[in-house]
């Protein structure tokens, strides 16, 4: 099991995943997460990940670090 996040990584898993009124775009959680954006390019990040990863991070089922794993990933497999 993960360890648990903090206030500021689960507020904003918390924006992205519409769970709160105030939303935070796809560009903006990976730059929160670090991972380098190519600015003329839209990061979309699929409907399949967004449905799942924020209630397993909300869970403590997966952390930052896993996400930014996956992310990570997927921008290296063109996906994003």
């Amino acid at each position: 099991m993960s360890s648990i996040q903090s206030n500021d990584f689960r507020n904003m898993i918390e924006m992205w995943g519409g769970y709160q009124s105030n939303s935070a775009t796809d560009s903006e959680i990976m730059e929160y997460l670090g991972i380098s954006l190519d600015v003329d390019s839209q990061h979309v990040i699929p409907k399949w990940f967004k449905a799942n990863m924020p209630q397993w991070i909300l869970d403590n089922l997966l952390n930052e670090e896993d996400m930014k794993e996956a992310l990570t990933w997927m921008s290296t497999k063109n996906m994003i």
